[in-house]
């Protein structure tokens, strides 16, 4: 129904930009947790009590990862493969259960007309000076038929 429609815009926006929110939220800690428990693993203890134990500081640049031993270098390394290789192991489970819902979405046919075929009470067509300026002086006849 063309009245919806753009409450039917927004609410899909809407749950794309939390969904978005809450994915971000929710792999980023995946990542930082382990991302924490890998430094602690292959990172030597002198290595973080250089920098007062914050690891944020080892990963600030990557000028501060060059100036440390290439063992040191290494770990930090492998600790940062090893928890973005986490995060894609844990959407796969989250991806096949997106894919098996989709299968029970109720299919809803496209429009096949362009534009409001119906008028809307109190709705005035109106003509679109701009499109029609464009049409007439590129000889595009398509685009006034559209509006």
């Amino acid at each position: 129904d063309y009245q919806d429609l753009g409450v039917a815009t927004s609410t899909v926006q809407f749950f794309r930009q939390m969904g978005g929110a809450f994915g971000v939220a929710t792999f980023g800690t995946i990542m930082n947790t382990r991302l924490k428990d890998e430094l602690i693993i292959r990172v030597p203890s002198y290595a973080l009590a250089e920098v007062g134990g914050e690891v944020n500081q080892l990963l600030s640049s990557p000028a501060m990862i060059r100036t440390l031993s290439p063992s040191v270098a290494s770990g930090i390394s492998a600790s940062v493969e090893i928890a973005i290789h986490s995060v894609f192991l844990w959407s796969v489970p989250m991806l096949v259960l997106a894919f098996v819902l989709s299968w029970f979405l109720k299919e809803i046919p496209l429009g096949e007309t362009v534009g409001q075929t119906v008028p809307i009470d109190g709705f005035k067509q109106q003509e679109f000076p701009l499109v029609r300026s464009i049409s007439e002086s590129t000889g595009n006849k398509q685009a006034k038929t559209l509006f």
